[in-house]
């Protein structure tokens, strides 16, 4: 069993002292572990894993984005998370990316 939580808005991202508005749709993931401790059955989180789409609104970007390969992204409220690029479609601007750490979204 797991949880998933996704968040789809802006983020931004500062490179070389340029900061870049991105549309993010982004989904986290918890998977939930049965555990039996001391005979009791328990729930616990277990791994936790996060990654989606960015959208960058330029080909050239998206290219140069991928060149760099890690982005740190900024959501509205100042949450910060850091990004491995995975893949690129460059022709529509369009990242995929898999999150490294703490998500800069709530999973629940």
């Amino acid at each position: 069993m797991s949880r998933v939580s996704r968040f789809d808005g802006r983020v931004w991202t500062t490179v070389d002292g340029v900061e870049y508005p991105l549309m993010a749709m982004l989904e986290g993931r918890v998977e939930e572990v049965t555990a039996e401790p001391f005979g009791r059955r328990e729930t616990l989180d277990g791994l936790t894993s996060w990654g989606g789409l960015l959208l960058t609104g330029s080909a050239d970007i998206a290219e140069r984005f991928g060149e760099i390969g890690e982005l740190q992204l900024r959501t509205e409220d100042g949450r910060e998370g850091k990004v491995h690029i995975s893949g690129i479609t460059a022709h529509a601007g369009m990242l995929s990316v898999t999150g490294t750490g703490e998500a800069p979204f709530a999973i629940d």
